[in-house]
């Protein structure tokens, strides 16, 4: 199935990772620096989500959201540190790969949010949609849906009204 060839490639992606260390685009400060400027404005130095951090300070104002969601959101990194920036409350991420799932669980786990944030290893959007949320979070992943209309359409349906789409 679709859904079980997303999960192979994905827990491989992450075994090669954890096997070999192969540098990617995060690894070099001067593509952060272009990304911070294409993000927030600034040329800002430093760690991969440094541009994303100036936004939702800048956006929120003070402001904390309640519940936000993750589609695609492989082991979290991202929507924990928003937890951890006090940006939002908690989280749910979705993902299909269990490896970035029990990754993502772990990482949590030693930052002290497991408690705010919940990883489910199904797809998100085929989920009946019982709920609003303040944050639809696709984080590096609207690119990778079979259909982006639908995804959007999905985040547009699940936003509360004031909330934030971030793609």
């Amino acid at each position: 199935s679709d859904k079980e060839r997303i999960a192979a490639h994905w827990d491989l992606a992450l075994k090669r990772t954890q096997e070999t260390r192969r540098r990617n685009w995060r690894d070099f400060p001067f593509i952060l620096s272009w990304l911070h400027k294409r993000v927030c404005g600034e040329a800002i130095k430093g760690q991969g989500r440094a541009g994303l951090n100036k936004v939702f300070k800048q956006r929120l104002n003070g402001r904390v959201l309640k519940r936000g969601v993750s589609i695609g959101g492989g082991a979290g990194y991202a929507e924990i540190e928003l937890i951890r920036e006090g940006y939002i409350e908690e989280m749910i991420v979705y993902d299909l790969s269990p490896g970035r799932i029990v990754q993502g669980q772990a990482y949590a786990k030693q930052f002290g949010v497991a408690d705010k944030i919940k990883f489910f290893c199904e797809d998100g959007m085929a989920k009946p949609l019982n709920e609003k949320f303040d944050l639809i979070f696709w984080h590096a992943a609207l690119h990778h849906m079979y259909d982006t209309p639908a995804a959007v359409e999905w985040s547009w349906n699940a936003l509360n009204p004031g909330g934030y789409f971030w793609a």
